[in-house]
């Protein structure tokens, strides 16, 4: 068996070095502080690493109101569940997608350098600025996705066939339990109850049961997460674990088992797959990928990558070295 711990010990060294400083850290890596921006426009940095990916400013789900082509991205206007109204930064590929406008679609960032404002538009100027920019959208399927009141895409084409096909949710809130009970130790690392209750989602596995995302905190550039199993009907909910890898000091890659993933996580409800994407630190120069499966009590790990030389040189998590199988 596998040993459990908690990444405090292993992976908090690499992928959340700077959680305990937050904006401090990320100064003496790339001279900037996490600082909120304004809402209502595009959050940009004219340093070497944009504001922080903080879910108010940079809804993971909303609704898709309009493109707007530019200069230097392709503009999206979108609304978020609480009905705030954004424009992010986008791929200008992305402007072609009006099929999504009015619907509510999942949202992938990535930290990139666009051309700077400062060039009015001039494609020989070489100014550019560091932004998170959407470079992907994808609709959210209306019987699979996180249950709220968030609008659900109507004509998004059935899914692949998966191990459990995931039925009409009936419970639309996170549990309170999961904060009410002090002896279940959620986030026992540390826990911002208002972002945990705020940001937190339920996904519907079958009709018995439900997968609870919690978010415990969200650091400068990512992410604490836990995953809890609940069984409404038996008042049951438990902690799931995870496995995944960490570089010991001579260089050889262990396994472990790990309650909180720290990261960038993303889960399909119609595969009912989880994928993770940790950033070693806020440059996204290393990191790993990790793909897991659902498997009808627990996450089963099908692929872990890792880039682990912080060079410079940023990757896209495909070309990440296979750690396994």
């Amino acid at each position: 068996m596998l040993p459990t711990v908690r990444p405090s010990r292993f992976m908090w060294g690499l992928a959340f070095v700077c959680v305990g400083l937050l904006a401090g850290c990320q100064g003496a890596d790339d001279g900037t502080t996490a600082a909120d921006s304004d809402a209502s426009t595009p959050a940009e940095s004219s340093a070497n690493v944009p504001n922080a990916l903080n879910p108010l400013d940079y809804p993971p789900v909303a609704t898709l109101q309009q493109f707007s082509a530019g200069d230097r991205a392709c503009y999206a206007t979108v609304t978020d569940p609480d009905g705030v109204e954004t424009e992010q930064f986008a791929s200008f590929e992305l402007c072609d997608r009006t099929d999504l406008l009015g619907q509510s679609v999942q949202l992938t960032y990535e930290s990139t350098s666009i051309i700077a404002a400062s060039c009015q538009g001039d494609p020989a100027c070489e100014e550019s600025e560091s932004v998170w920019l959407i470079t992907a959208m994808e609709p959210v399927n209306s019987s699979a996705s996180p249950v709220s009141d968030r609008p659900a895409a109507s004509d998004r084409p059935d899914p692949a066939p998966s191990p459990a096909t995931p039925t009409p949710a009936t419970v639309t809130e996170v549990p309170s339990m999961l904060f009410d009970n002090a002896d279940l130790g959620v986030c026992a690392d540390f826990l911002d109850e208002e972002v945990a209750r705020e940001q937190s989602q339920i996904y519907a596995l079958n009709s018995d049961q439900y997968l609870v995302e919690v978010l415990c905190f969200m650091a400068a550039y990512q992410g604490s997460y836990e995953y809890w199993l609940y069984e409404p009907a038996a008042e049951a909910i438990a902690p799931l674990s995870f496995q995944v890898f960490y570089e010991d000091g001579e260089g050889a890659w262990q396994s472990v088992q790990t309650q909180p993933l720290a990261g960038l996580p993303t889960y399909d409800p119609a595969q009912q797959q989880l994928t993770l994407l940790t950033k070693y630190r806020g440059a996204g120069d290393c990191g790993s990928y990790a793909n897991y499966q659902w498997q009808g009590s627990s996450f089963e790990l099908v692929e872990f990558r890792a880039k682990s030389d912080c060079d410079g040189v940023a990757l896209d998590v495909e070309d990440y070295p296979v750690i396994y199988p």
